[in-house]
């Protein structure tokens, strides 16, 4: 798998974890679904072992900071209990920009 792929995943997960955790804390921090998380920065990163294909890789985040607007986060990717990949990143948490869109899908802009 390639690693670019890797690190995304970790971002992508430890965003949805804190929107779970946003919701099971009663204060859901996208209560309409329409904010998505912007990649601004990656760091740190460093490449273990190769992922295969059919490979199972376990994540674990874990959240430095966190606001309304950015989330500061570091992870770990294991294979078979072997560290595949590690990273750490900053995301930016914002409207969607299909959110305020005016052009529909079937519209010239």
């Amino acid at each position: 798998m390639p690693g670019v792929i890797l690190v995304e995943t970790l971002a992508q997960a430890g965003g949805v974890g804190v929107v779970i955790q946003s919701r099971e804390d009663g204060n859901d921090i996208n209560p309409n679904g329409d904010k998505v998380f912007f990649l601004a920065s990656v760091n740190d990163v460093k490449f273990r072992r190769q992922v295969r294909p059919l490979e199972t890789i376990h994540m674990e985040i874990k959240t430095h900071r966190a606001s309304q607007t950015i989330i500061k986060q570091s992870g770990k990717g294991f294979v078979n209990g072997e560290l595949a990949v590690e990273a750490s990143w900053l995301c930016i948490y914002g409207p969607s920009p299909l959110a305020n869109s005016d052009t529909k899908k079937g519209d010239k802009a």
